[in-house]
């Protein structure tokens, strides 16, 4: 058995998944830390997952996806949680990255018209 599964943590960290994955916010908490600090908190809708505690720079791209800084907005914003190497105090430790999730429409409005007969690079003579 691992040691981190003798004692299981309240929230989401980078040890707790092997691939990224899409998730909703369903609403922002401010939970008190161990510490007594207040932090933002992320829970998600879909069952099953650990909330995640946001830094500054989560929670900065949270409010650029959601157009708002209040936090009340956050709900319904579906993300891409990653984990990659991040600095940390002179170090460089895995952490919990956010980043827009794209919706298939989204996608597919910035693809080319297949029907569309241009040739790139080409303009027509005037």
């Amino acid at each position: 058995m691992r040691f981190r599964d003798l004692f299981p943590k309240k929230y989401l960290s980078a040890d707790d998944f092997d691939r990224s994955f899409t998730a909703t916010i369903s609403h922002i908490s401010i939970d008190t830390m161990n510490d007594g600090t207040k932090k933002p908190v992320a829970h998600w809708i879909e069952a099953g997952r650990k909330p995640l505690v946001l830094n500054k720079t989560n929670a900065t791209l949270l409010a650029k996806i959601a157009k708002s800084d209040d936090t009340d907005d956050f709900g319904a914003l579906t993300v891409q949680v990653d984990k990659e190497l991040v600095p940390l105090r002179g170090d460089h430790v895995m952490g919990i990255r956010l980043h827009p999730a794209f919706v298939k429409d989204e996608i597919e409005d910035e693809l080319p018209d297949p029907d569309d007969k241009k040739k790139p690079g080409k303009k027509k003579a005037a």
